[in-house]
């Protein structure tokens, strides 16, 4: 929602430079920008997937805590879902070792898609242990 609200005033800022400035209407010169601008945006933010509609929680490596509930606008706890992601995550094993008893996770993935997510307990990773996870 940010975006299009960011869109907007940008638009405006330039409408009104170009309007009040130059006491002449707004010149095709500004469309192109704004079409621009607008292009940039669109390219650059990437909106949160509802992964809970679906019921995604893992695509290959990667994991999803908003697919195992957690709350993406930070109203309220997500600590749960994030440590259930964890947990999964670092179930997923190469068969490897990075080191003695360090088990090679094989680029195991944790996206949190940028969102902001209220945390009320401490989240550690697993004591079994891991290693090439992000």
């Amino acid at each position: 929602m940010r975006a299009p609200i960011a869109v907007l005033c940008v638009f405006l800022v330039i409408f009104c430079q170009e309007a009040f400035c130059s006491f002449s209407p707004p010149s095709s010169k500004s469309r192109e920008y704004y079409a621009k601008f607008k292009n940039i945006i669109a390219a650059k933010s990437k909106p949160l997937v509802n992964l809970q509609a679906n019921g995604l929680k893992q695509d290959g490596r990667v994991f999803y805590p908003i697919g195992y509930g957690a709350d993406p606008t930070g109203a309220k706890d997500s600590s749960a879902a994030i440590l259930n992601a964890l947990a999964d995550a670092f179930k997923v094993s190469s068969g490897l070792e990075l080191l003695r008893g360090v088990h090679d996770l094989g680029g195991a993935v944790i996206d949190l898609q940028g969102a902001s997510y209220k945390i009320d307990h401490p989240i550690r990773l697993p004591a079994q242990g891991g290693g090439n996870v992000v």
